[in-house]
């Protein structure tokens, strides 16, 4: 079932201030939909964006992207097609940039991307890992992360078995990096 969320992004702790991670989880998801209504100069026709949507319906990444509009009142109105989470932000338009973005892959995970990846332009990106709480943290811009999703998802298209469900994690924390994870 979908979420609706009213949020007022004064009330979200700021990027610098240490909260639960499940807390700036979220926040940060916040902040990157009203950094790209920013961007994008979000008027009162719906456009859509190229934030994926964080639900798991299902167990399985939303394939949806968020679409957005300022509403009548002035609050940004959100939502995604594919799957129905939605909301209605106020004090969005105030809030800066918030990327680059971090992304946190076991060692392991890494590895496994490497064995596919070499001889790309990722080889340097992936081996400059800093460790960071048993993980490897990884500053990527949007960008960056939306490519690593699409090529993550073509090595899903390939594999099989066991190796299909250890790309899908892969993937769905570079899908919480975009979403601001």
């Amino acid at each position: 079932m979908p979420n609706t969320w009213i949020t007022d992004l004064e009330h979200l702790p700021p990027p610098d201030v240490e909260v639960p991670k499940a807390s700036r989880v979220i926040a940060d998801y916040f902040f990157r939909i009203a950094d790209e209504a920013i961007r994008l100069r979000v008027g009162i026709e719906e456009i859509t964006t190229d934030i994926h949507c964080r639900r798991r319906p299902g167990r399985r990444p939303c394939k949806g992207l968020i679409c957005m509009q300022v509403a009548e009142d002035g609050r940004l109105r959100w939502r995604c097609p594919e799957c129905g989470d939605n909301g209605l932000m106020s004090n969005w338009n105030d809030q800066p940039c918030q990327g680059p973005y971090p992304l946190y892959l076991e060692e392991k995970q890494v590895s496994l991307l490497l064995r596919y990846l070499d001889d790309t332009e990722w080889v340097p990106i992936l081996k400059n890992g800093q460790p960071e709480e048993g993980e490897l943290k990884f500053e990527l811009d949007m960008d960056e992360l939306d490519d690593l999703w699409i090529i993550v998802g073509h090595m899903m298209d390939e594999a099989r078995g066991a190796m299909v469900d250890k790309l899908e994690v892969i993937q769905d924390r570079i899908g919480w990096a975009m979403d601001g994870c």
